[in-house]
């Protein structure tokens, strides 16, 4: 057994830390914050137009293709986030005002397609927030492991097909 030790310039790190964080969920919620600002930037700059027709299966594919390769990216925090998600005490409606708040943008994009008179399989909120469950279910199980054999095209063309049927 090797034993550790730490002086107080090893633990200046973990106080500095302390000094923008003030606990995990905060660090966990900037991270996450990040990676929204990483998504605008990556799909359309900083301003990201809700008049996308997300039953056209590439424009589908393309929002699909952003969050996959951004959780890809950020896979370390992907995973903090969804396993805190489903082990931490959280209000009974906590789990839900975070999903549709990070879903935010795929719901605008549903809401317009509503409004031009397009049918959708449900309400906005729940069809964005069931996509976005959908696609964080399969980064946490896929990303992690390399033991699948599917590729990134395989899991977006399969995404993209199953999602373009149901909004379609």
């Amino acid at each position: 057994t090797e034993i550790y030790t730490l002086s107080l310039h090893d633990a200046l790190p973990i106080c500095s830390f302390y000094e923008h964080f003030d606990s995990k969920q905060a660090l966990l919620q900037s991270l996450l914050d990040d990676m929204h600002e990483q998504a605008r930037a990556r799909m359309t700059g900083p301003e990201h137009p809700r008049e996308h027709d997300l039953t056209d299966p590439a424009q589908l594919r393309a929002h699909l293709a952003v969050a996959w390769h951004l959780m890809k990216d950020n896979l370390p925090a992907v995973v903090a986030l969804y396993e805190s998600a489903m082990t931490e005490d959280h209000s009974p409606d906590q789990a839900w005002h975070r999903l549709t708040r990070d879903t935010g943008v795929l719901r605008e994009h549903l809401e317009w397609l509503a409004e031009q008179g397009r049918p959708l399989p449900g309400d906005p909120t729940l069809v964005a927030a069931a996509i976005g469950s959908m696609l964080s279910s399969l980064a946490y199980a896929i990303l992690r492991t390399d033991s699948t054999g599917l590729s990134d095209d395989q899991v977006l063309d399969t995404l993209t097909a199953l999602l373009s049927h149901g909004l379609g």
